[in-house]
């Protein structure tokens, strides 16, 4: 997958908004139980406040989430000057690691949460969203091999709950994570396949299209468009030609290639 900075996607975001999920294309949100009036969050992190260990830095709170087999700290420290500094930590089998930082500068309007999610690839599972004015990144794991692996990402003008998906395109009865993603320096618009094979992750790009056009003819990656339509339970392959636009509705992966996830 191409990489972004996610400060300069920041400042050059613009608004966009995604229809919801329906039918059996599933999105991904947070736990939610039924309660006899309303609904509540089964793994609402828990924020607590922590003792500053000095003037220049200091934890102003912590999330935590207890899932299966693993336990996923966030913890939000000021650096002195006004911004945020997000570190994410997870343990598992007794083991602790650091599976990410990120310093947020004073009035970027950044916020950062993790949550649990019922599974993923039927795997215990969490996501770190991280969310600035007009867009957010999501960073997926899931708990399998003894330890915790990163499992997918997603990025763009679109959140978890309207960008990212599970179904199971390719009718092996195990769900996929299909991710909508938008580029937001220029508002390419791709899908991201993340699977589980053979005690790993992958990662499947749609690049299978030289029958309706080829690189050659592109005039810049614009000029195509990939989205996930849950209603359709499709990902919607869109060339917009001079002579009309050419559309295709994919409901499997025969155009993608799969590779292992880099991370």
């Amino acid at each position: 997958m191409k990489k972004y900075i996610i400060a300069a996607a920041a400042a050059l975001a613009i608004g966009m908004a995604l229809s919801a999920c329906a039918k059996e294309g599933e999105a991904i949100v947070p736990i939610i139980v039924e309660g006899e009036a309303e609904q509540q969050t089964a793994s609402t992190p828990e924020v607590t406040p922590e003792a500053a260990p000095d003037a220049a830095a200091q934890v102003s709170k912590t999330q935590m989430v207890e899932g299966t087999g693993y336990t996923a700290t966030l913890t939000e420290d000021t650096d002195g000057d006004g911004g945020l500094i997000y570190r994410l930590k997870a343990s598992a089998g007794g083991n602790e690691e650091e599976l990410m930082e990120y310093t947020a500068g004073a009035g970027d309007g950044i916020s950062a949460e993790v949550y649990e999610i019922d599974d993923l690839f039927g795997f215990p599972a969490f996501c770190f969203e991280l969310s600035y004015p007009m867009g957010s990144e999501r960073t997926y794991y899931i708990y399998a091999n003894g330890g915790i692996l990163k499992a997918g990402e997603g990025f763009g003008f679109e959140s978890a709950a309207d960008g990212d998906y599970r179904d199971d395109l390719d009718g092996d009865g195990i769900e996929e994570l299909i991710c909508n993603c938008t580029y937001m320096a220029d508002g390419v618009e791709r899908v991201y396949v993340f699977r589980f094979r053979d005690g790993r992750v992958e990662e499947g790009e749609l690049d299978k299209y030289e029958d309706i056009v080829s690189e050659e003819e592109l005039d810049g990656a614009g000029q195509i468009s990939q989205r996930y339509d849950p209603d359709l339970r499709a990902i919607v392959f869109t060339y917009y030609a001079e002579d009309g636009d050419k559309t295709l509705e994919l409901k499997d992966y025969e155009r993608f290639t799969f590779s292992a996830y880099e991370v």
